[in-house]
């Protein structure tokens, strides 16, 4: 509706007006991307908890396609990760794991955010942490729940649906402060 209503009145409006109702309309679209993207991936787990068949994935290939497709130009990303670095997984559901995190990131954290990525004991180990203000002690229990940890700038599932998707890979999230501030969201998956 704001479309067809900026649609109308685009012609006479002046460029600087103009200028922030479109802004205005990308970052409606973007959310309301999410929101169905969140219900898809909800939808792709199924009763089943299960998503697409794996392979070897290169997880520097992930980050760049993720980065490229989610990146905040007033935001530093680091990214540390091991070199050659490969897991056998869907990668639609990594990218979305890491899409959701970056997303979330961006949403609730600081200017510099940190990706890491590695192998510890047969198991991808990859967090995004940032240098926000951190999680209040009282949602940390309901952040993984639909809808628990929702701000009034956020719908709440994008952690839910990092935890559904690492566990149908058979892993598993986590959150911890980061030092000496923000939020870390470290996600676990078998390698192989």
């Amino acid at each position: 509706m704001y479309a067809a209503a900026l649609a109308e009145r685009a012609d006479g409006m002046p460029p600087a007006e103009l200028a922030a109702a479109l802004a205005r309309l990308a970052r409606e679209a973007d959310a309301l991307g999410s929101v169905c993207l969140a219900i898809l991936d909800r939808h792709r787990t199924g009763p089943t908890g299960r998503v697409g068949p794996r392979r070897e994935v290169p997880v520097a290939e992930v980050i760049q396609l993720v980065l490229d497709g989610e990146r905040e130009p007033d935001r530093q990303v680091e990214v540390r990760l091991d070199d050659d670095l490969t897991v056998a997984t869907d990668p639609f559901a990594l990218n979305r794991i890491l899409s959701n995190l970056l997303r979330n990131a961006y949403q609730h954290g600081g200017r510099h955010l940190v990706i890491e990525a590695h192998l510890t004991e047969g198991a991808l180990v990859l967090s995004v942490g940032d240098d926000g203000p951190g999680v209040p002690e009282h949602l940390v229990p309901l952040l993984f729940e639909p809808h628990g940890s929702t701000r009034d700038d956020g719908h709440g599932l994008g952690l839910d649906m990092v935890c559904r998707l690492a566990q149908s890979l058979d892993g598993r999230v986590g959150y911890q402060p980061n030092d000496p501030r923000g939020a870390k969201f470290v996600v676990t998956l078998p390698s192989t």
